[in-house]
């Protein structure tokens, strides 16, 4: 049972070792920022029955 407590334990430790690199708030180069950007309007229709 001690066996099983103790990988319970390291699968715990180490899934939250994740270094999150990937949700970085500096995602942006300094070029890319306050700058003007393409964009398109869409129609949206809504259909209720």
């Amino acid at each position: 049972m001690n066996k099983i407590a103790l990988l319970a334990v390291v699968s715990i430790l180490s899934g939250c070792a994740a270094t999150g690199e990937n949700i970085q708030s500096n995602v942006y180069r300094a070029g890319q920022v306050n700058m003007a950007q393409a964009a398109r309007s869409i129609k949206m229709a809504l259909c209720e029955s």
